[in-house]
């Protein structure tokens, strides 16, 4: 747990609390900002070992790679050389200020869905971190911002100059940070 609170406390520090930067609206409607980005991966099976669960794929470059199919993948028998493997990957992280509606916290949920036994091997994994963070200390001068996490640690952060508003953030306000991450799988025929 600790890895995933200092990895998205590390993600506010780079993302220099950007979510203060975007238009004029008042405190009911608070800035923020999204960015995501999503990465597609096809290649075709060369080789099943249906015994070791081992499955050779070739990518588009020519480049092969050999993967381990977990019990959990349970039409593996379907699978046969020739068919295309297709991989995606989607990553978000939303980051906004509010006012103050609680205490700091830290929310995971995930969810897994996999095609109907004998179809074709396909499925996906989802699961979206939500951490709040509450503004302990703010020094508008220098533009260094404390925060307190859930866990009831602090981070202290530079604001990049780039930032708009930042005027606006007020000791206690709450920092949001919404990230997800999303991995799917699919084969087909050729």
């Amino acid at each position: 747990m600790m890895k995933i609170v200092s990895f998205l406390a590390t993600l506010v520090i780079s993302l220099s609390l950007l979510g203060c930067a975007a238009s004029g609206k008042k405190d009911a409607d608070r800035p923020g900002v999204e960015m995501s980005s999503i990465a597609t991966l096809s290649a075709t099976v060369e080789a099943v070992d249906y015994e070791k669960r081992l499955v050779t794929l070739r990518g588009p470059e020519g480049n092969q790679v050999v993967v381990k199919v977990s019990e959990e993948a349970r039409n593996l028998p379907q699978v046969e050389v020739g068919d295309t493997v297709e991989v995606e990957y989607y990553e978000s992280v939303a980051l906004f200020a509010q006012k103050p509606d609680g205490e700091s916290s830290l929310d995971m949920k995930m969810s897994t869905a996999r095609t109907p036994l004998g179809d074709k091997p396909g499925g996906g994994v989802s699961e979206t971190i939500t951490i709040k963070a509450t503004v302990e200390a703010i020094d508008y001068e220098t533009r260094m911002v404390v925060l307190r996490g859930p866990e009831g640690n602090t981070l202290t952060t530079k604001v990049d100059d780039q930032v708009k508003r930042f005027n606006e953030i007020k000791l206690g306000d709450e920092i949001v940070v919404q990230y997800t991450r999303a991995f799917a799988i699919s084969v087909r025929e050729p």
